[in-house]
């Protein structure tokens, strides 16, 4: 087995003996990896289910998306995959770019013992029960206590007969034959290593080759994804392009008030002993306070700072703002194009589900929209007043679990939100206010 690590600075073999089937170690901070039960057996219903789970999790179409499954251990939990289809086109280029052919591919954070954490270079890597990934020290103090102290550098115990929590290449990603047993490929190869003998006399010429060819890659689908929607404004450069791109997005998006709710709803349904007791907008940041045992809201509040939102903490409560940004500055140059690569494809993939949004054309509309919306949730007791400039509704009570869902529908829907308050009645109950325009 040749297992091959993904670095910033190139790919690195790790392993006892390198050279033979091509397993992949990716770092991970762009794939999402999920331990969930799964109750189907075969492969098509296993994948079939997974997304019904990944849909309410993910922050881009699923049909975008990049689903793996791994094998189901003694208790029947499987580890799901989810990465976009552009990165692991990036990370595929990027082992191309060094002669590599992939045959399996796992993130690094799998590789660890359960409750193991190590450091990759800038990131962290973790791995819990439930969850596992690679991210800031920082956020992971917060899902693994502790971690920034228990880290050592990364060096899994890993050799033949090392199994494969999950593999990355399937579905569309698969291998479609076995061309490395093929003799052919073998002599190919043969003559490929004496000349790799011959080149390693310049290896610093051979580095930098390769990873102008992984820059020059990872640039080329940042300034592909800009056009497709800032046409023939899309800046030459892709740093550019990707800042671009990321200005269009939030344009586009506005205060994404609703996918933030979306959000906060699912995961205080992860953690059911905490609820929400207020929602409230300060600019276009939202205060978010959270009721329940302190231990529950201890639970909670790491998840949300995780998320893809920016969270400032304040005490029980947080501060919620615009969506985390993936641009980085400085540092490698293969680091800086392969995160522009991953913005891009973010940005790009919110704006095209933006193209299919309704329209409210006026105050009628909008009125029209909200009534229904709220009538549906059962809101009949619902007071909406017109505005010049739009709506306001008051919604004497409600749960958190039919009010949240019923205001991402209305921003769905093409409102817009200017104002909004959620207040405690108690026993769960909540109050609700709020504005919106065309």
């Amino acid at each position: 087995m040749n297992w091959l690590l993904e670095t910033t600075s190139g790919i690195r073999a790790l392993g006892p003996e390198p050279g033979g089937t091509v397993i992949a170690i990716i770092p991970g901070d762009d794939v999402a990896l999920h331990h969930l039960w799964l109750n189907n057996t075969s492969p098509a219903r296993r994948l079939d289910e997974a997304r019904g789970q990944i849909i309410d999790l993910a922050s881009q179409p699923i049909e975008d998306l990049h689903i793996a499954i791994g094998p189901a251990n003694s208790e029947g939990k499987s580890w799901v995959a989810v990465i976009s289809h552009e990165n692991m086109h990036a990370h595929l280029s990027l082992f191309a770019a060094s002669g590599h052919t992939p045959v399996h591919m796992v993130p690094a954070a799998l590789l660890l013992q359960e409750g193991g954490v190590a450091t990759l270079e800038d990131l962290l890597l973790f791995r819990t029960d439930d969850n596992a990934g690679a991210t800031e020290p920082a956020l992971a103090e917060h899902l693994v206590a502790g971690a920034i102290d228990k880290a050592q550098p990364f060096h899994p115990a890993i050799g033949d007969d090392t199994p494969l929590p999950i593999d990355l290449m399937q579905g569309p990603f698969a291998p479609t034959r076995r061309w490395w047993r093929e003799r052919p490929f073998q002599l190919c190869v043969g003559g490929l290593a004496v000349l790799a003998l011959l080149l390693a006399l310049a290896p610093g010429l051979i580095h930098a080759r390769q990873e102008r060819r992984a820059v020059q890659a990872f640039d080329a689908g940042t300034r592909q994804l800009a056009s497709r929607f800032l046409g023939s404004s899309t800046p030459e450069d892709a740093a550019s392009a990707a800042v671009a791109l990321a200005k269009a997005r939030r344009r586009a998006e506005g205060a994404a008030i609703g996918a933030r709710l979306t959000f906060i709803a699912h995961e205080l349904e992860q953690v059911p002993e905490a609820h929400l007791t207020g929602v409230s907008m300060e600019g276009e940041q939202l205060r978010v306070v959270l009721g329940g045992p302190a231990n529950a809201i201890n639970t909670v509040l790491p998840r949300l700072a995780a998320g893809p939102f920016t969270v400032e903490r304040l005490g029980t409560d947080i501060l919620m703002a615009d969506r985390r940004s993936t641009l980085v500055e400085g540092g490698p140059p293969v680091a800086l194009a392969r995160q522009q690569l991953v913005a891009a494809g973010n940005d790009a993939a919110i704006l095209n589900a933006l193209r299919n949004k309704p329209a409210l054309h006026s105050i009628a509309d909008l009125v029209r929209e909200t009534r229904a919306i709220l009538l549906k949730a059962g809101f009949n007791d619902a007071v909406i007043g017109e505005t010049g400039s739009g709506v306001t509704v008051t919604i004497p009570a409600a749960r958190a679990r039919a009010l949240l869902p019923a205001l991402a529908d209305l921003e769905a829907a093409g409102a817009r939100f200017t104002a909004l308050s959620v207040q405690p009645l108690g026993n769960q109950t909540l109050s609700a206010s709020f504005g919106a325009t065309p």
